[in-house]
């Protein structure tokens, strides 16, 4: 193989640097997009007492919500055990 000529070198450690900072930048930036970093999800229970929250207490559609739910926990109880 012929030997790499100063140009080619010179590019060749270029590209490998800027690929190399790009790779790096990357990887620190990544966590700043997620939005977990910013944000802490709702656990069920936070979100069962958002759910609730949005109903009219005693309306028909949160003693339906409630209904479908409870079938919903005793059908997976069963399946589990």
């Amino acid at each position: 193989m012929p030997e790499e000529s100063k140009v080619g070198k010179k590019l060749s450690d270029l590209t490998t640097r800027r690929v190399i900072m790009v790779v790096l930048a990357m990887l620190f930036s990544v966590p700043l997009f997620d939005t977990t970093s910013y944000i802490a999800p709702d656990s069920s229970y936070e979100f069962g007492l958002y759910l609730i929250s949005a109903f009219d207490p005693g309306s028909e559609a949160l003693i339906l919500l409630l209904t479908v739910i409870s079938r919903m926990k005793h059908k997976l109880i069963r399946l589990l055990f």
